[in-house]
């Protein structure tokens, strides 16, 4: 049972009782307010929006994907070109590379895990000054290889191009395969 004050004699109130004990005032009721209303039906648009873009990247039916590389034969992609391209271009670069397997070697700028829980790099050039980034998406198996990096450090990987996203270029599946 909660308690409010009385608007009357602030005399502590049970939030069931129809009056205030001591005054016979009538006790005041908790509604929601427009503005309890507006945040809740934020907070749902906000889940709604956030499922849209999770479900959205994880399956892109209605997108033409270039030809896939077989796995064991990785496209050799430069970091840097590879990110001017998207920056300059997305749709010719989603040309040469959306669906592709490519293999290429970066500085490790950022690692950790996102929202999901699940383990990402972010890789740039030596220049490091690309319109664009590289975000690795790493699956748990590589864990153990992941924790043992610090920022700065040279490695190469290898996954399959997912395309751009705000100005991200996602790289799934990928897998450590040289420091």
């Amino acid at each position: 049972m909660a308690l409010v004050k009385c608007r009357e004699c602030g005399n502590d109130v049970a939030t069931s009782a129809a009056a205030c004990p001591k005054c016979g005032a009538p006790v005041r009721r908790q509604l929601l307010t427009t503005r309890n209303i507006l945040l809740a039906f934020c907070s749902l648009g906000m889940c709604y929006v956030g499922s849209c873009v999770v479900l959205n990247l994880a399956n892109t039916p209605g997108r033409r994907h270039s030809p896939t590389v077989a796995v064991g034969e990785p496209k050799q992609v430069d970091i840097g070109p590879l990110l001017r391209e998207y920056g300059a271009n997305e749709l010719q670069a989603d040309a040469n590379y959306r669906g592709r397997t490519i293999q290429t070697r970066g500085y490790v700028e950022k690692l950790g895990r996102d929202a999901f829980d699940s383990i990402y790099l972010v890789l740039s050039s030596a220049r490091g000054s690309e319109p664009t980034d590289l975000q690795c998406q790493v699956s748990n198996s590589q864990l153990q290889s992941v924790a043992k990096l610090s920022q700065g450090a040279h490695i190469t990987v290898q996954g399959k191009v997912d395309g751009l996203i705000l100005r991200t270029v996602i790289v799934s599946n990928c897998e450590l395969v040289g420091m």
